[in-house]
């Protein structure tokens, strides 16, 4: 009798525990939920009046625009990381565009069309995007890198400016680092001064891993009227999104900025908050060769929000015109 009611206390106890473990799961949903609607209930009352703000397009806006660039879309297989996908066209002297974090070579449509007449141009899908493959693993920033180097021998590209946007900053960054050979210029495009900045302003706390990311991922999804603009947002798996993410984050790579032997431009947009504290000082301008150029009426992706100055600044940093250019000093 005695083990029997011992019995039956302890499966209650066990009972109380999986009720206490269900409910701390369901809150935890709810809050994931929460703060994912939250998020994108905020970027779409802004899209709602940011032309009452400033007169700009947005990403969706971009990937929506038919813009005939005479380029081909070719793929190369590279053994470590399957099936990359670029586009490529002009002559010249070699860029190669890094999209963002979610995003796709689409992103750089408005920023080729005008590099054409000028350069050989390489837009990447990096793996895990866009129309890349999408290895089960192999996400690290440092995995990032080493495909862009097989990329680049792939392809015969002895060296190249390099031009990364947020999460493709922090790639182009460190491949400059560990192969300064390789690298005559360095464009850097809404990268803030610690991953930390995008994780948390722009895509939520990333460490909830993929329960956030799946909330994230369809919620975004409903948003999207765009269909290129919600197939490419749908191509990141779950591994893919969050292990990159989770990298990124832990980056600084504005931290080692002093290392780069390059010339360098960190391209902001004047309203992006995720790049608000990346703001270099104007004291002690001779440690290294930095250019800053601020783009008007822009966000987070200004190539895409603000094209004409985008690419006016760019142009004139490749060309060696810095006369539109602040020159600082620093990175805090």
């Amino acid at each position: 009798m005695i083990h029997a009611n011992m019995g039956r206390i302890q499966l209650r106890r066990q009972k109380k525990k999986t009720h206490r473990y269900r409910f701390f799961l369901i809150v935890l949903l709810i809050i994931i939920v929460f703060i994912a609607v939250s998020i994108f209930q905020s970027n779409r009352n802004f899209e709602q009046n940011r032309r009452k703000v400033f007169p700009i397009s947005t990403v969706e806006e971009t990937l929506a625009d038919e813009v005939n660039n005479n380029t081909e879309v070719k793929k190369v297989y590279l053994p470590e990381h399957g099936n990359i996908s670029y586009e490529v066209g002009g002559e010249g002297e070699v860029i190669v565009l890094l999209h963002c974090w979610a995003g796709a070579r689409q992103y750089w449509k408005y920023t080729i069309r005008d590099l054409l007449p000028h350069y050989r141009v390489y837009a990447l899908d990096l793996k895990g995007f866009g129309e890349s493959d999408i290895p089960k693993s192999g996400y690290q920033m440092t995995d990032f890198v080493d495909m862009l180097h097989d990329f680049f021998d792939a392809l015969g590209i002895a060296k190249a400016v390099v031009v990364g946007h947020s999460m493709g900053g922090t790639i182009a960054m460190l491949f400059t680092l560990d192969y300064p050979e390789r690298v005559t210029k360095l464009v850097l495009v809404a990268l803030p001064m610690s991953g930390h900045q995008i994780g948390h302003k722009l895509i939520g706390a990333s460490v909830i891993g993929g329960f956030w990311y799946r909330a994230v991922r369809f919620l975004g999804a409903r948003s999207l009227r765009e269909p290129k603009a919600r197939e490419i947002w749908l191509k990141p798996t779950v591994a893919s999104a969050t292990k990159s993410m989770k990298s990124f984050v832990k980056a600084n790579p504005l931290m080692r900025i002093h290392e780069v032997n390059c010339p360098v431009l960190l391209i902001l947009g004047k309203n992006d908050p995720a790049a608000a504290f990346a703001r270099p000082t104007t004291e002690d301008t001779q440690r290294f060769d930095l250019k800053l150029a601020i783009i008007n009426a822009a966000r987070h992706a200004p190539h895409c929000e603000n094209p004409e100055e985008f690419n006016k600044k760019l142009l004139n940093f490749l060309q060696a015109d810095a006369s539109e250019l602040i020159v600082p000093a620093r990175i805090r």
